[in-house]
């Protein structure tokens, strides 16, 4: 079945929050991945056991369920991860606003050909930057009352 699909800005659906800065000198080998902006391996640079705090003291988050953009680097690629991460300072960290739509890996598989069209606008030498991801704009199905269509891709 062809849904009808609407233009929604990026900040309208999503929140979303840059990593902070998490240097390899920082690192204590450990189980939860580290994403960086590599297009390898879903993103993911290493396993660690984060500190609390950066060396500049910012909170390292540790994360489950969300997605990843990478701002530099491999500029414009977005990964799903359903497990505990940290994010470095060469991501954006993406997660639907609406609390009562629960993120999947189907959910992330259709939005990433989407959110990887960006690509093109995008290089090493102009990041993704929050300021950008404001001003950018998505195609989603929607619902009969004009707003995302979640259940669309939900596997029965």
């Amino acid at each position: 079945m062809i849904k009808e699909k609407k233009l929604f800005k990026i900040t309208d659906i999503f929140s979303y929050e840059r990593g902070k800065r998490f240097t390899e000198k920082e690192h204590i080998p450990g189980d939860i991945a580290y994403i960086s902006s590599t297009k390898e391996n879903n993103g993911i640079n290493n396993f660690v056991t984060p500190p609390e705090r950066n060396i500049k003291g910012s909170l390292i988050k540790i994360y489950n369920n969300c997605m990843t953009l990478s701002n530099s680097g491999s500029v414009g690629y977005l990964f799903y991860h359903d497990y505990d991460f940290v994010a470095s300072d060469h991501v954006t960290v993406i997660w639907i606003k609406d609390k009562n739509v629960i993120l999947n890996k189907y959910i992330a598989l259709y939005l990433k050909p989407i959110f990887e069209t960006m690509k093109y606008k995008y290089n090493f030498g102009r990041e993704i930057s929050n300021r950008n991801l404001d001003l950018e704009y998505i195609a989603l199905p929607v619902n009969d009352k004009d707003l995302p269509d979640w259940g669309l891709w939900k596997i029965i």
